[in-house]
């Protein structure tokens, strides 16, 4: 019968060769395992000397993936600081510029889905900011669209 015990660094290649973490999400996930807090800390610091814990990739992939499915820099801005990311929403416009994605275009096709299913003012404002569009964005955009129809 053989003894293995998973180290937290294994443990840790293991969660990150399937996906990226952030490093706050990954030590939530490494003390839920109950290993030792020192023994996690240098684990933490050991991943990211070996270039194994990228926030910087996590964070590119985050926000593509919020992008994509029609969220607004001020909704990524905040699921980001749950993941342990400070990062703000001007930030995440020039990320978003960079890699050619524009925050008016997802602007646009999240305004498209709900136009289906109402064109009450009140109901596309409230629906625009909680997917985490500016108020400057709404009421310079929406107006535009509307009078388009």
């Amino acid at each position: 019968m053989s003894s293995y015990k998973q180290t937290p660094l294994k443990y840790s290649v293991q969660l990150l060769s399937k996906r990226d973490y952030s490093r706050k999400k990954l030590k939530k996930k490494l003390l839920d395992k109950e290993f030792d807090s020192q023994e996690i800390e240098e684990t933490l610091d050991k991943l990211i000397e070996l270039n194994y814990l990228q926030e910087d990739q996590f964070t590119d992939a985050r926000v593509r993936g919020l992008n994509s499915k029609g969220y607004g820099p001020r909704f990524i801005s905040q699921k980001l600081k749950e993941d342990g990311i400070e990062i703000d929403e001007h930030q995440i416009e020039a990320l978003l510029n960079e890699q050619d994605l524009y925050v008016e275009s997802t602007f646009e096709l999240a305004l498209q889905k709900k136009l289906r299913s109402t064109t009450d003012h009140m109901k596309l404002k409230s629906y625009l900011f909680n997917r985490g569009f500016s108020m400057d964005l709404i009421y310079k955009e929406l107006p535009k669209h509307l009078n388009s129809q």
